[in-house]
C-alpha cells in the first residue's frame, strides 16, 4: 500500500508532485504475487443506510476552497504535501494557524518534502506524517512531528523505516497509523508488522496491530493511496486499506477484516478515488468517490453499507434527492414551466464527522462556498 510506482495524470497539481518525488527515488521494482488468508468473512451487522441527510444544522464560510480541507475536533486544516505548509481554521472559517513544518537539523532540506496526513488535537496543535531528506546523508526520514498551532515544534517520533500514510487521534491522545514500511524508497514486505501502529507523544510505538500476512501482496500500488483512510473513535480504529479492506480494531479485543466490492469501473473507470471521508459511529461510515482524469467527470456521495449476502461491504450512493432538502422543492416561479430542470445540489466534498452535539456530517455542496454540517436521518436495514 505505499508505492507511487509509475506516473498517471492525478487530480492535482500537489499529487503528481507527490508522485515525481517518489519517481525520482526508485527504480524498477517488482514485487512477487503471494497469498495471504485474512480471517474467514462473518455475518455483518445490518446497517440502517442515509435516507437523508436532514436540514442543515450548522453554516460556515471558508476563505478556501482547496478540496482538501478537513475538519477534526472543531477545527478546518489543510495542507500542502509538497513543502510542509499548514493551514488551520477554527469551526467559523477564521484562520487561526499558518505555518511551515522544517526538520529541526536545518532549514536546509534535499529536494522536496513530502506531507502525507495531518490531524489536529482538540487544543489545535497539528501532528503531521512528514518526510524529508538532508543533504548531508542519504537517509529518507520518516517522523511524526507535534507543532502548537502558531507553528511552534513540540516535539517528534522518529518512524525510522515507517511511512505513516494516514493518521488519526485517539482519546487517549495517542496516534494511531496506516504504514507501509520502505527501505531505499521502495516497499518492503514484513509479514508479522502491524499496518496498523500507535505511537504516543514521550512513549514512542505503543502497540501494533493487525499483521500485514493478512493481506495479498501487490504488485502495483500506484492508485491505492487515493483509496486510503482512517478514523479514531474513541479507543477504536477504523481504516480503508486501499486495497478493497475495511479494518476494525479495538485495543485489547480482536479485529476485523472485510472485503470492500470494486466500485463500477463502468461508471468510475479503474483509477477512481475517495476524496473525503467521515465515520459517524455505528457503522456509518461516508466518503466522496469520482472518477480519475478525464471526460465525462463522475462524483458520488457514497456510504459504506453490507452486500447482500451480507460478507462483504460496498459502497452505495446516496442520490441527490436523498441528499438535500432543498431538492426535494417545487420549482421557483420564475422557472417557466415545462423547462429543463436545473441540476440538483449535489454533495461535492466530505470533509470529516463532528461529534460535539450528536454525530454530524461535516460537507460542502455545488450550490455555494459554503460549508454545512447535518445529523443524517437512517432508515432501517430493508430499506435499500
Amino acid at each position: 500500500m505505499i508505492g507511487y510506482i509509475f506516473a498517471h495524470k492525478v487530480r492535482t497539481s500537489t499529487a503528481i508532485a507527490a508522485l515525481l518525488l517518489l519517481i525520482s527515488n526508485a527504480s524498477t521494482h517488482v514485487v512477487a504475487q503471494t497469498d495471504a488468508t485474512p480471517p474467514p468473512a462473518s455475518q455483518l451487522a445490518p446497517i440502517a443506510p442515509t435516507i437523508s441527510l436532514g436540514e442543515p444544522t450548522r453554516t460556515t464560510k471558508l476563505e478556501s476552497d482547496d478540496p482538501e480541507i478537513q475538519y477534526e475536533n472543531g477545527f478546518f486544516f489543510n495542507f500542502d504535501k509538497t513543502n510542509g505548509h499548514i493551514l488551520i481554521r477554527d469551526k467559523d472559517g477564521h484562520l487561526t494557524g499558518d505555518f511551515n513544518l522544517r526538520p529541526l537539523e536545518t532549514s536546509r532540506v534535499f529536494g522536496n518534502i513530502m506531507m502525507h496526513d495531518a490531524a489536529i488535537f482538540r487544543d489545535g496543535s497539528i501532528v503531521a506524517s512528514w518526510l524529508y531528506r538532508l543533504p548531508h546523508d542519504e537517509r529518507q526520514y520518516f517522523n511524526l512531528v507535534h507543532y502548537d498551532p502558531s507553528g511552534k515544534f513540540l516535539e517528534q517520533i522518529d518512524l525510522g523505516k515507517w511511512r505513516a500514510f494516514r493518521i488519526c487521534i485517539a482519546d487517549d491522545k495517542s496516534i494511531w497509523t496506516l504504514s507501509g514500511e520502505q527501505e531505499f524508497a521502495l516497499p518492503v514486505y514484513s509479514p508479522e508488522e502491524g499496518v496498523l501502529r500507535n505511537y504516543k507523544f514521550g512513549s514512542g510505538l505503543v502497540r501494533t496491530a493487525v499483521p500485514r500476512s493478512n493481506f495479498p501482496q501487490y504488485d502495483n500500488d500506484s492508485y491505492a493511496f487515493y483509496k486510503t483512510a482512517i478514523d479514531c473513535s474513541g479507543d477504536k480504529v477504523h481504516a480503508l486499506t486501499g486495497h478493497g479492506q475495511w479494518i476494525e480494531y479495538t485495543p485489547g479485543a480482536d479485529f476485523t477484516i472485510t472485503k470492500i466490492d470494486e466500485v463500477s469501473r463502468s461508471a468510475f473507470g479503474g483509477y477512481w478515488t475517495i476524496s473525503g471521508f467521515a465515520y459517524l459511529d455505528n457503522g456509518h461510515a461516508y466518503a466522496t468517490i469520482h472518477s480519475g482524469p478525464g471526460d465525462p467527470f463522475r462524483r458520488m456521495l457514497a456510504e459504506l453499507l453490507p452486500s447482500k449476502d451480507g460478507k462483504s461491504l460496498h459502497w452505495a450512493e446516496i442520490q441527490p434527492d436523498k441528499t438535500l432538502p432543498a431538492n426535494n422543492k417545487p420549482p421557483d416561479a420564475a422557472t417557466p414551466p415545462g423547462t429543463a430542470p436545473k441540476e440538483p445540489i449535489a454533495v461535492t466534498t466530505v470533509l470529516g464527522a463532528d461529534h460535539t452535539d450528536g454525530a454530524q456530517l461535516v460537507y460542502r455542496t455545488s450550490a455555494d462556498e459554503s460549508v454545512l454540517w447535518s445529523k443524517p436521518l437512517f432508515g432501517n436495514s430493508s430499506t435499500r
